[in-house]
């Protein structure tokens, strides 16, 4: 008795977390279609419009690149993940990438001339999943996340990936529950196992 219940909790469990974590495992499974395949027609984006925008910041110098990221954002008014801040002190001026779903902003900032050029361009409905998919990723780390819904999208992508290995346990489990599906159940997990191991060895032999 106690164990059908346990293997009732599981199928339940095993089921919620499922559909709870369905939307984010679509965006993963749509947007590496669009990683692996870069040449099928996902979209062009629009052309940039460019608007130039009056901006002081004061001595750069000593400010961090986050801080004068978000300054200059605040003065030109664009919202969104600061991708890096280049500094090109030679020439005075700064270049800063902003991503957000949708659009790709380009900012060039003149220090000597007191303006900055803000160059927008709206992209497809799949390069928006393709942003989410590597978001917030590897690269410049001490700056990532600094747009708030891209530091609640990391949470969220953590607990997609700990619902997926529940999936994975609980299906285990529920597998080994039910007698008359181990036969077929053992010819998937050699299935399975068999291609992560050619996989593995392709990689390190």
């Amino acid at each position: 008795m106690a164990g059908r219940s346990l293997r009732g909790w599981m199928r339940d469990l095993h089921l919620y977390v499922g559909i709870a974590a369905s939307p984010l495992v679509i965006v993963y499974a749509l947007s590496t279609f669009v990683l692996n395949h870069p040449g099928w027609a996902w979209g062009a984006p629009r052309p940039a419009a460019d608007r130039s925008v009056a901006i002081s910041l004061g001595d750069t110098t000593q400010a961090s690149s986050l801080a004068l990221g978000r300054e200059v954002l605040r003065q030109t008014g664009v919202s969104g993940e600061i991708m890096f801040v280049r500094r090109e002190p030679e020439k005075n001026r700064l270049e800063i990438p902003v991503q957000r779903p949708g659009d790709k902003i380009t900012i060039k900032v003149d220090l000597a001339a007191g303006r900055a050029i803000v160059s927008h361009e709206r992209t497809s409905f799949w390069s928006r999943l393709v942003f989410l998919h590597k978001m917030p990723g590897p690269h410049v780390v001490d700056l990532r996340g600094n747009w708030l819904p891209v530091a609640l999208w990391r949470w969220f992508a953590d607990a997609t990936a700990l619902g997926v290995l529940f999936l994975t346990a609980t299906g285990l489990y529920l597998w080994a529950a039910l007698g008359a599906e181990r036969r077929t159940g053992v010819l998937c997990l050699v299935a399975g196992l068999g291609v992560f191991g050619l996989l593995v060895a392709g990689i390190v032999l």
